[in-house]
């Protein structure tokens, strides 16, 4: 079988042969037509030639014959005047008898014009556009154009352009395409008095864009602008149309763009449509499909049914496996702040219908699905988010009628499985959702005026959110299960835009947060939920119905460092300064506000209308409850750790709002560490804050605070019980302290402490209750009235050095030096007016000590002592805060079970006033011993002692009655120790004992507190040693009140560079010279000083003379040929001038010179005189002589040593000069020498 294009050439070649053949014959028979040898070509082309060249020849032949039979016309119509040429034909050739001959002109005729019409059809209306297109084209865009081959079915109405091509500027392909098909039917058109097209086919169309690095296309140097027209009335009528079959085959698109500063391209091959009964009748519906490629990946595929009259539009389409990495520059330009990559898929079930101007949108289903996707910034954050599938279903209504939108939208939902989010800031954080889902109902209305859009329920869902790298990868949340439902309302209008959320719930499932590194969970919170939460922006309200959470556990502990575990997880932003310029975005940091604010505030005056104040939010939270919460407390940063817990922690608030004078009724209860317990009920008001409570603290353990006793005590704590209960009052006055009231009862039950270095019982009692407690901490007034202790115990030891034990117990401050410094003076305390400080109020209207015990130890002596107190009954009252206030005491006991003691007195302790009676009976005095070996070097072999003191202290005088009964005393051994007294003890207590053998002394003591003086100051040890002890520390000031002085005797002072004695001096040194006659066992040591500040000013120009006297000197040695010293010379008034003159303008040429006379004169703009001038500026530039200024203080020395030995008459040999010194430290402005007594 032969191919069916070969027979189709050979075909058309053979009709057009026997079309050639017919033409000729024709001709033959016109008369007056006459063939040239040009002409002869046709019918004798060779039959290789071409089928171009053949129609060529022949349509130039047809133009010459319609050209020739012109002039004929006229003869034409002669002939047929008479016979026409057809009859002739007849009559001579073809014969044809009446009354079909009748018939053979039209017939002919009809063949001729038939004839033309093909020949215009077949060949010269294809041939002349041909010729024509291209140079169309080329003068309406400018560009070249060219068209292979166009064809024409005049019969058919078939018509065909192959080969057509546009060129670039560059002669590349613009658009071409390998054939365009245009089949119209006739027959249908007329029969239904429309346009109806069989077919319209585009093979391998292909076209070229561009987008240049002008940002220009390359098509848009093609589009001429156009003149404006004058709108016409368009006609709503469609016209009528019916396309059979419309289809595109293998397209091929390629774009480039060049604007980039990377070049992009793209090829979508191939493209396929196909368009099936499309037509303009009314409900009318046709199908379409439609399909690409993109040569980086990805396929679309569109099928659907589609009408015109009315517009509709319902089918599927389907994108698949796009390259969003190789669409992104495509879509946005290469400076995109973002990267994406992964594969999208996208699917939609739709109809679209439009009834007069009513459009409606149906989506049936839709779905949006990426996978392997991740997304990018480019910012120094590096924010990245990645998810290896998303997914997006959905389904619409949509009706759009004269400018009114509705949309209605069943269920949206979104979910992504193993969503992450990442980023590399200055705080990097990882963010990874296994899994997120989104769902929601949607309804959208718009108008020209108003735009509403609703949900009635929109829920998200989480579950195992897992949040890594807060705060430098510190950080780790864990949330299995979270979860957010509500629904909304959206009305916008130009006035007015509202926002309301209603129904809303929030909650989440085992929360947990750690730090990494650590084993334990920081944060566990098993259960949170809020209910019912609603949002009006209108009303600029939010409110909440409930919150609750439960079982919650919460790990804390203090770092060494003092800083909480928490502190270090809050991300902190290193310190950087930016500087930004005016040309770059400016910042909250860099931004001057409070210029911008002025600026804008004179803008504001000026031109903008007063704005009305916003209304402020309100918030109201119906309950708050969290039940069986829990704290567990860490303290590391003591030696050994501290643990505390708080369960259950449950609190009950109600009424949350933030209206700052709003009531917040609550409800605290707190469990303390297993036995302890904290129960806080009543209400608060934040603004002014103030808050009504009832406290009720039970068995609170502080022997759970060990450690921090440690800190500060080496004393165990082995048992106790705090206890509360009242009501606090707190209220914040306007610009006044915090006042704190509290009523009530509080204790510490069961108190033991034992002593850690000897691990002994230390301080204890059964119980110590303050009751009827009232504080008040703004008035700074505090009573009680009653403290209760009970069964009280105390060890007091005093140590070998003389500490007691308490000092043992406390831990010093090693920040604190123990020791005074040196300089250090007595600090006078300004007293203070009642206005410039809050005395403390207090008052306890009794103290009641119930069966108290002591143990007494004094480890200090020679010989240790020991003493035991028991059956301690009594108390006190009336102690108070009141200036006129006087406490009664009365405490009965006995010592060693032996010895009663009673204690009896009143004391007023703001007046100073004491009158205190001590009794002591029968104490046997052997127990004392240590004291008498302690003080005198002897034991005490036998004797009792029974002592009555009564002391009264009124107005700061002390008139005390010691009343002191020695029965048999007898001294025992005697003891070396170098401490003790040297007392002819012995000898007095002979003289003293009576013929019974007891002694007796009353030993009243009167006088002032400060400077008591007694009558028998040898037998009060203390007050005789008190009185050495300020003797040795003060010796002058002792030397100075017995010859009647209270001048400070141990310093001189000298005027400055001098070493005369001024009179004032002479009369101190007169009054220590009278001192030591009268204690001739004391030396005086004489230390001489001089200070280089003051003293040089004075000794400089002395230095000066000396350096004019040494150039004096050189001078008379070179005259007199020998060699003179500068200390034999004597300078003249003159002499002194001359050389002081030379010497200064030497030194100072800018400042003199000498005249024409050689008299020295100042240069301007130096003033003064001459000579004054010259002697302060050369005294200023001799540096201080240390010799000098040491002779100076040897010589201050010997003058107060010369005194007091001549003039005074203290011996020599008792008078003693030290060493001298430079710039000693002073306590004041005065240069003295100072004096030092020794004994002899």
């Amino acid at each position: 079988m032969k191919k069916p294009a070969t027979w189709i050439y050979k075909t058309s070649e053979q009709l057009r042969s026997k079309l050639s053949l017919g033409w000729r014959s024709l001709v033959d028979r016109f008369p007056g037509v006459e063939q040239s040898e040009e002409d002869e070509g046709i019918s004798s082309n060779s039959p290789n030639e071409t089928t171009e060249t053949v129609t060529n020849n022949e349509a130039k032949f047809a133009q010459k014959l319609v050209q020739k039979l012109k002039p004929h016309k006229k003869q034409n119509k002669e002939a047929n005047e008479n016979v026409g040429v057809i009859e002739k034909f007849n009559q001579k050739y073809l014969k044809i008898p009446q009354p079909f001959a009748s018939f053979l002109k039209p017939f002919v005729i009809t063949l001729c014009i038939v004839g033309l019409y093909a020949l215009l059809g077949f060949y010269l209306i294809p041939a002349v556009i041909k010729g024509k297109l291209p140079q169309i084209i080329q003068e309406e865009t400018g560009r070249k154009a060219s068209v292979a081959k166009i064809e024409f079915n005049p019969f058919k109405f078939i018509a065909g352009i192959h080969g057509f091509k546009i060129h670039e500027k560059d002669d590349k392909s613009f658009v071409d395409f390998e054939a365009l098909i245009l089949k119209l039917n006739a027959f249908e058109s007329i029969k239904h008095l429309s346009l109806v097209v069989d077919e319209i086919t585009l093979t391998k169309p292909s076209f070229h864009i561009a987008k240049l690095k002008d940002g220009k296309f390359n098509f848009d140097d093609m589009v001429k602008p156009k003149k404006k027209e004058e709108p016409k009335k368009e006609d709503t009528k469609l016209f009528p149309l019916k396309i059979v079959k419309l289809s595109i085959k293998e397209g091929k698109l390629t774009w480039n763009d060049h604007h980039f500063a990377k070049p992009v391209a793209e090829e979508i091959i191939p493209i396929n449509l196909t368009i099936t009964d499309l037509s303009t009748e009314a409900d009318k519906k046709g199908r379409l499909d439609f399909n690409l490629a993109l040569k980086s990946g990805g396929k679309l595929d569109w099928k659907a049914k589609i009408g015109v009259n009315p517009v509709y539009l319902e089918g599927a389409l389907n994108l698949d496996k796009v390259q969003l990495q190789k669409m992104l520059p495509l879509a946005l330009s290469d400076t995109a702040a973002f990267d994406v990559q992964g594969r999208a898929l996208f699917t939609i079930d739709y109809k679209v219908d439009m009834k007069k101007n009513d459009l409606n949108v149906t989506i049936k289903k839709s779905k949006l699905e990426l996978h392997d996707f991740q997304f990018a910034d480019k910012s120094d954050a590096k924010n990245l988010i990645k998810t290896p599938s998303f997914s997006l279903e959905t389904d619409a209504l949509v009706k759009l009628s004269n400018s009114n939108l509705d949309v209605t939208i069943k269920e949206v939902k979104l979910a992504s499985q193993d969503l992450q989010y990442s980023n590399q800031a200055e705080q990097p954080i990882t963010v990874n959702v296994p899994n997120f889902s989104h769902s929601t109902d949607l309804k959208v209305t718009q108008t020209k005026d108003n735009l509403k859009v609703s949900a009635s329920k929109a829920a998200i869902a989480i579950k195992n959110l897992l949040v890594n790298g807060l705060n430098e990868q510190k950080v780790e949340v864990k949330v299995p299960e979270l979860s957010l439902e509500t629904a909304y309302l959206l009305d916008f209008t130009d006035k007015a835009k509202d926002v309301t959320v209603s129904h809303g719930k929030f909650n989440f499932h085992d929360l947990h947060l750690a730090e990494k590194g650590e084993n334990a969970t920081l944060i566990k919170v098993p259960a949170f939920d809020l209910s019912d939460m609603g949002i009006d922006l209108k009303n600029r309200s939010v409110t909440i119905a409930l919150i609750t959470s439960k079982n919650a556990e919460f790990l804390a502990w203090l770092n060494p460092d003092g800083t909480l575990n928490y502190q270090k997880l809050i991300p902190t932003k290193k310190g950087k300064k930016v500087e930004v310029t005016r040309s770059e975005y400016a910042t909250a940091k860099s931004v001057d506000f409070k210029e911008d604010a002025k600026t804008a505030a004179d803008v504001t005056t000026a031109t903008a209308k007063p704005v009305l104040p916003e209304k402020d939010w309100l918030l109201n939270i119906n309950t708050v409850e969290l039940n069986n919460y829990a704290i567990n407390f860490e303290d590391r940063s003591l030696k050994k750790p501290l643990k505390m817990t708080a369960k259950p922690i449950n609190l009950k608030v109600s009424n949350i709002t933030n209206n700052p004078k709003a009531e917040l009724p609550f409800q605290l209860d707190v469990g303390v560490n297993k036995t302890g317990s904290i129960k806080l009920k009543g209400g608060a008001v934040i603004e002014p804050l103030s808050a009504k409570l009832d406290v009720d603290v039970k068995n609170i353990d502080l022997e759970t605070f060990q450690p921090y006793v440690d800190k500060f005590a080496r004393l165990d704590i082995l048992d106790s019980k705090f206890s509360v209960a009242g009501k606090l009052a707190v209220q914040q006055p306007p610009e006044k302290p915090l006042d704190v009231k509290f009523k009530g009862n509080t204790g510490i039950a069961n108190l033991l402490t034992r002593d850690q270095l000897q691990n002994k019982d230390f301080i204890k009692w059964d119980n110590l209750t303050f009751k009827d407690l009232d504080v008040d901490l703004s008035a700074n007034r505090y009573s009680s009235s009653l403290l209760l202790i009970e069964k009280p115990y105390a060890k007091v030891t005093i140590r070998k050095d003389k500490t007691i034990n308490f000092s043992d117990i406390m831990i010093a401050d090693k920040s604190v030096s123990d020791k005074p410094s040196k300089s250090a003076k007595p600090v006078k305390v300004k007293k203070s007016s009642a206005n410039e400080v809050n005395k403390p109020i207090f008052k306890l209207d009794k103290v009641k000590i119930v069966d108290g015990s002591s143990d007494f130890a004094d480890l200090s002596l020679i010989l240790p002592f020991a003493a035991q107190i028991k059956s301690l009954d009594g108390g006190a009252n009336g102690i108070s805060s009141e200036h006129k206030s006087t406490i009664k005491v009365d405490l009965k006991g006995n010592a060693y079970d032996l010895a009663p003691v009673n204690i009896q007195g009143e004391v007023s302790p703001y007046l100073g006033n004491y009158n205190i009676d001590l009794q002591f009976d029968g104490m046997p005095m052997p127990l004392v011993t240590p004291y008498m070996v302690e003080f005198a070097g002897y034991k005490i072999e036998k004797g009792k002692l029974t002592l009555g003191l009564k002391y009264q202290v009124e107005n700061g005088k002390l008139q005390a009655a010691n009343s002191i009964l020695i029965d048999q005393l007898e001294l025992g051994e005697k003891v070396e120790n170098p401490n003790a007294v040297s007392l002819p003890l012995e000898l007095a207590i002979t003289l003293l004992k009576d013929s019974d053998g007891k002694i007796k002394l009353d030993v009243p003591l009167t006088g002032s507190l400060e400077d008591p003086q007694f009558s028998i100051s040898h037998i009060i040890v203390d007050a005789l040693v008190n009185v050495l002890t300020k003797v040795i520390t003060s010796p002058f000031t002792a030397i100075a009140s017995l010859v009647g002085s209270d001048e400070d005797l141990s310093t001189i002072a000298f005027a400055p560079g001098k070493d005369t004695l001024a009179p004032a001096e002479i009369s101190k040194l007169d009054n220590v010279a009278k001192a030591l006659k009268e204690k001739p066992a004391l030396n005086l040591e004489v230390k001489g000083a001089s200070f280089t500040e003051q003293d040089w000013k004075i000794l400089r120009e002395e230095a000066l003379l000396d350096q004019l006297k040494s150039v004096k000197a050189s001078q008379l040695s070179q005259e007199d040929g020998k060699k003179i010293r500068s200390e034999y010379v004597e300078l003249s008034g003159d002499e002194y001038n001359e050389l002081l003159a030379d010497a200064f303008i030497k030194r100072f040429p800018t400042m003199a010179e000498k005249s024409l006379f050689r008299s020295p004169k100042l240069i301007p703009p130096l003033t003064g005189d001459f000579y004054q001038v010259a002697k302060e500026k050369m005294s200023e530039i001799i540096n201080p002589d240390p010799k000098r200024l040491k002779d100076l203080a040897s010589e201050r020395a010997k003058e107060i040593a010369k005194y007091i030995v001549q003039k005074g008459g203290v011996p020599n040999e008792r008078v003693y000069i030290l060493d001298s010194v430079t710039d000693p430290e002073s306590k004041g402005k005065d240069l003295v020498s100072t004096l030092s007594l020794k004994t002899n």
